[in-house]
C-alpha cells in the first residue's frame, strides 16, 4: 500500500487551517469580553451619575418640604449614594469577573504554540 505525499500535505493543511480557526474564535471570544468589560465599565459609570442626579433631587425636594428635617435628609441621601455605588461596583466586579473567566476558557482552548512534546 502506497502512501501518497499530496493526502500527507492534505491532511497536514486541514489540522492547521483548524488550529488558525480555533485561534480565531478564542481571538473573537476575548474581543467580545473586552467590548463587555468596557460596557459594563461605561454603563456602571452611567448609573451612578444618574442614581446621584436623582438622590440630589430627591434631596431637595424633600429639604423643600421639610426645612428643619435638612440635616437628617443629607445624612440619608448619603446613605443612599453610597448604596447606589456599592451596588453598581459589585455588579460591575462581578460582570468583570464574568468577562475574566470567559477570556480564560478562550485561552486555554488554544494549544500553546512550539509546545514541548512530552516523552
Amino acid at each position: 500500500m502506497k502512501h501518497h505525499p499530496t493526502i500527507a500535505i492534505f491532511g497536514a493543511a486541514i489540522l492547521a487551517f483548524a488550529a488558525c480557526e480555533k485561534k480565531d474564535i478564542a481571538d473573537s471570544i476575548k474581543d467580545k469580553a473586552d467590548e463587555a468589560k468596557a460596557t459594563v465599565e461605561a454603563k456602571a459609570t452611567e448609573a451612578k451619575a444618574a442614581a446621584s442626579e436623582k438622590i440630589d433631587a430627591a434631596t431637595e425636594a424633600a429639604k423643600e418640604k421639610a426645612p428643619a428635617a435638612a440635616a437628617a435628609i443629607e445624612k440619608v441621601a448619603e446613605t443612599a449614594k453610597d448604596a447606589a455605588n456599592k451596588a453598581t461596583d459589585a455588579t460591575k466586579d462581578a460582570a468583570t469577573d464574568a468577562a475574566d473567566a470567559i477570556q480564560k476558557k478562550a485561552e486555554s482552548a488554544i494549544p500553546a504554540p512550539d509546545a514541548p512534546k512530552q516523552p
